[in-house]
């Protein structure tokens, strides 16, 4: 069974800033490093549990850029990240970016991006991720939906978020793909920085778990 996960540095839990890129400074330098490996560990998590429900290959479209965002270092063996990038074409750099971005969450636009080489719908599943923005979906994934989530085989739904929203951001996804979930997960933020292994690393678990076992049967 291939599954394709589709995630991004702005869906992790933990990451609750725009990054100056101009800013060269060490502190700068070790917060993206630091953020890079919380990707590749949640990745991680959640493969560990696909692999455990009978997965035969993962692959993980970085957002970004396959190792733009990611610490590829710190991947499990057998992990594959797709060399493909998430290209939103409107600007969203500087403060008039990161304002434009929140109201076109709030006003549920959705993103104009440039379109995917992969083969969505060859894939068993289609795990989908977002941070939640103004109590529903990115534009950005409210895009990649809208495109591509009707014609996914399954899908499942997670996002991450500073204490509440998920109810919204999953209603939304739902609507935009078409089709119900066969899972969703919810994670806090302060959980994720706790590295709290029962309200993160294991529900992260048992949701992969759960969807390897849904998608086999």
């Amino acid at each position: 069974m291939k599954i394709y996960i589709v995630t991004d540095l702005e869906g992790v839990a933990g990451v609750y800033q725009w990054e100056n890129r101009e800013d060269q400074s060490l502190e700068n330098m070790e917060r993206r490093f630091r953020q890079g490996r919380w990707l590749a560990e949640e990745v991680n998590a959640m493969s560990d549990g696909l692999f455990a429900g009978g997965a035969t290959e993962v692959w993980v479209n970085d957002g970004h850029g396959a190792g733009a965002t990611m610490d590829l270092e710190c991947l499990r063996p057998g992990v594959d990240v797709t060399v493909e990038e998430i290209i939103d074409t409107k600007d969203r750099t500087g403060v008039s970016g990161w304002l434009a971005a929140g109201k076109d969450a709030t006003l549920k636009r959705p993103a104009v991006i440039e379109p995917f080489k992969a083969d969505v719908p060859a894939f068993d599943l289609v795990i989908i991720g977002s941070p939640v923005w103004a109590w529903t979906v990115t534009p950005a994934v409210r895009t990649f939906c809208q495109a591509y989530g009707k014609t996914a085989r399954d899908v499942a739904f997670f996002c991450t978020m500073g204490g509440s929203g998920d109810g919204g951001t999953f209603h939304a996804m739902k609507a935009l793909c078409g089709k119900q979930a066969l899972s969703t997960l919810a994670l806090i933020d302060k959980h994720v920085k706790a590295a709290d292994e029962t309200r993160f690393g294991g529900k992260v678990k048992a949701f992969a778990l759960s969807l390897s076992g849904k998608t086999l049967s």
